[in-house]
């Protein structure tokens, strides 16, 4: 997979960080869409979900450029043309927000961030 010509000058890689969890998993993203847990001592795959597949969207013209968030039971992340939240340990997908036709002209590039509110 190649991202779009204007973007390559840095290359056709992955845009993203890795996140762990303090508990022993590691989620590392794919180029293709795909969402990876993996175990840290051992590198075995917990879970793999692929946002392709599983919502039947579009590849991302940019590739795989969110970085996840994990929050308590909880991985967050633009994928799939929406915003997705997954249960970190079987990443059953909890609910999906903000859905678009995906590509280049509709989904963010982003990574989620935790903030705080004020009451």
């Amino acid at each position: 997979m190649n991202v779009p010509f204007f973007a390559r000058k840095r290359g056709s890689w992955v845009r993203f960080t890795l996140a762990f969890d303090g508990g022993g998993r590691l989620y590392v993203a794919g180029m293709r869409d795909v969402l990876v847990c993996l175990h840290t001592e051992d590198g075995r795959v917990i879970w793999k979900l692929d946002f392709v597949d599983q919502f039947s969207t579009p590849l991302p013209n940019f590739g795989f450029a969110s970085s996840p968030l994990v929050i308590d039971q909880h991985v967050y992340v633009q994928a799939g043309a929406s915003f997705v939240k997954l249960n970190k340990y079987t990443s059953e997908v909890v609910w999906r927000r903000l859905e678009d036709a995906g590509g280049v002209y509709n989904s963010a590039f982003s990574s989620p961030y935790l903030t705080s509110t004020f009451n």
